[in-house]
C-alpha cells in the first residue's frame, strides 16, 4: 500500500496562510488601503505573492503541534508577515491583475 493510500495528506496544510489571510484583513481595514480592490483575483494574488515571500509553516490539522505553531509564529515572523503583506498590496495595486 502506497502512503497516499494510506495517510490522509490533506491534513497537511500550511499554517501561514490562515495567519496571511487573518493579517490581510486587519491591513484591508486600514485607511490607506481603502481604495484597494478586494475582489477575488486581486485578493488571491496578494496573499499569494505574500505566502510567496515568507517561510512556509507546515502542521497537521490532527495535531495539536499543529495549533501550536500557529499560536507561536514569534515577532520575527509576525513583523515578516506585516511587511510581505504590505509589499503585496502595493503591487497588486499599483498593477491590478483586470
Amino acid at each position: 500500500m502506497s502512503l497516499k493510500e494510506h495517510c490522509d495528506f490533506d491534513l497537511l496544510v500550511n499554517i501561514m496562510k490562515d495567519i496571511v489571510i487573518s493579517e490581510l484583513e486587519k491591513q484591508l481595514d486600514l485607511p490607506e488601503y481603502k481604495r484597494v480592490c478586494r475582489c477575488q483575483e486581486c485578493v488571491l494574488d496578494i496573499t499569494a505573492i505574500a505566502l510567496n515571500q515568507l517561510k512556509p509553516m507546515y502542521g497537521s490539522l490532527n495535531s495539536f503541534k499543529g495549533v501550536m505553531y500557529k499560536d507561536h509564529i514569534g515577532q520575527k515572523s509576525e513583523t515578516d508577515v506585516i511587511d510581505a503583506i504590505r509589499k503585496s498590496i502595493e503591487k497588486v495595486a499599483n498593477n491590478p491583475p483586470h
